[in-house]
């Protein structure tokens, strides 16, 4: 009885010194802390090491990082974590971590783990970026609420179906955009069976191999990933979401269809289709059974009506010297007007900076480029295209970003790094490319590679050179875990 009397004492304790300093309290957890119901935990930062748990019954508002040293379940009970922090939140454990409920109203957050959920899951504000080896568990039960282009998941996405045949909608997204997938009659699951999905906001590497015969167009804007992660099944079906028809190309949905990826090209799924909604906003669902799984996305079987975005070959920008390159190649256009060059700073707010002419009607390559001259130093510029057609319909391109840097050669991003990869812009195609520590030890050498993984990197302040014939260049990297 002492010794229960000790603990409750320590506990309430730790929640009234917490409550009394507020969003200040950067919280180190050594052992086990209690959170009864009703009670309202808020802190900014936690820590919690090797034999830290928390058992929750109530709520902990957090509105900074969570990092995690223990490999046993951090949180238990069915109590609430809210993330509300005005600047990006970063999750970092050693194992991943489960909650029971989560309510996401912050700026960002970033998780270098997998997450498991138990619970529901209120997608209120604010996007997760899960890094690229990790997923977000739905378990069994677990459910969200909300989403939208403001708050989604950004990476991969696994949903435990177990032994029930249920359907479940994937809150996935990527970059600015909120694009569900739903997977539907899940056909004799075992209590392991399991998917990943994961949205791309971009074309496929390979959107133009498809079966001509059947397809008329394939989508170069987005498309799903779908894997059996574990467990059996005998056959679902799927249903893709558009929540904006013009940047997705919805034209005419009698003529839309769902295309999968057999691995050397695009092929109708020849079940008949369910659509609902109109060219704005809906989902086309396939009635069959698929057995196959992969990569799925939107197809048209008539051009005309259902006019997909243009059949775009590449766009890409590249840092010049006191300037950018913006260059795109079309294979094929119909009915094509014009395209708006759009910028921004933000990735957000963009401003049409030039109007280039289309070709109207055309089977072969074409291809386009400008130069934009009104840049800055030091600045991160994002570009897109605007594709209209002379009925006034238009699409988007997928958002591409420079870096203009005191080195007209190259330029990184992003810097600071927070994640396990940074991307190389250049007009160079010969170079190779060194990242150093501060005592003149090189850590990373590779040569025509624009995609360097830094994951295996410390934190700190690190020097990337570039070489290129006569040429060498230098930059200040910052990797902040």
């Amino acid at each position: 009885m002492e010794k229960m009397i000790v603990y409750i004492l320590k506990s309430l304790l730790f929640i009234l010194i917490s409550i009394s300093l507020n969003a200040q309290t950067y919280w180190v957890n050594e052992g086990s802390t209690v959170i009864n119901q009703g009670t309202v935990l808020i802190l900014n930062n936690i820590r919690n090491n090797d034999n830290g748990k928390y058992y929750l019954n109530g709520t902990i508002t957090i509105s900074g990082n969570f990092s995690n040293l223990s490999r046993q379940d951090v949180f238990i009970g069915d109590g609430l974590i809210e993330f509300n922090g005005i600047e990006e939140q970063n999750i970092y454990s050693v194992s991943p971590v489960k909650f029971s409920n989560v309510l996401v109203n912050s700026n960002a957050i970033y998780a270098d783990t997998s997450l498991k959920l138990t619970g529901n899951i209120d997608l209120s504000k604010g996007i997760i970026s899960m890094k690229d080896d990790s997923e977000f568990i739905f378990d069994a039960l677990a459910t969200w609420t909300h989403g939208s282009d403001r708050s989604f998941i950004d990476g991969n996405i696994s949903k435990i179906f177990g032994s029930a045949n249920n359907d479940f909608i994937f809150p996935a997204g990527d970059k600015d955009k909120f694009a569900r997938i739903s997977l539907n009659n899940v056909k004799n699951t075992d209590t392991e069976t399991a998917f990943t999905v994961r949205y791309y906001k971009n074309a496929h590497e390979n959107w133009n191999n498809f079966d001509r015969d059947n397809i008329s167009t394939i989508s170069q804007m987005e498309y799903w990933s779908v894997n059996n992660r574990s467990g059996s099944y005998s056959g679902l079906s799927v249903s893709l979401y558009w929540d904006d028809g013009n940047y997705s190309g919805i034209g005419d949905v009698s003529n839309l269809a769902i295309a999968r990826y057999n691995g050397s090209e695009w092929v109708k799924l020849e079940e008949s289709v369910i659509i609902n909604g109109d060219e704005e906003r809906g989902d086309i669902s396939n009635t069959g059974v698929i057995n196959e799984l992969g990569y799925f996305t939107f197809a048209s079987t008539n051009k005309i009506d259902t006019p997909l975005p243009i059949e775009l070959l590449s766009f890409f920008v590249e840092p010049l010297s006191g300037s950018v390159n913006i260059e795109w190649i079309t294979a094929s256009e119909l009915n094509n007007d014009r395209f708006d060059i759009e910028r921004s700073e933000n990735a957000v707010d963009f401003k049409n900076i030039a109007t280039i002419s289309g070709a109207g009607n055309s089977n072969t390559e074409i291809r386009y480029n400008y130069t934009d001259n009104d840049v800055n130093k030091n600045t991160v510029y994002y570009y897109r295209l605007k594709q209209s057609d002379y009925d006034g319909n238009f699409t988007y391109s997928p958002i591409r970003n420079v870096i203009i840097t005191e080195s007209d050669n190259f330029s990184v991003y992003p810097n600071p790094a927070t994640g396990g990869w940074i991307e190389l812009s250049t007009y160079l195609n010969d170079f190779e490319i060194q990242i150093i520590n501060n005592q003149g030890q090189i850590l990373i050498s590779e040569k025509n590679n624009k995609y360097i993984n830094i994951s295996n990197i410390n934190s700190g302040v690190y020097i990337i050179r570039l070489l290129a014939g006569d040429i060498i260049s230098t930059e200040k990297l910052i990797i902040n875990w």
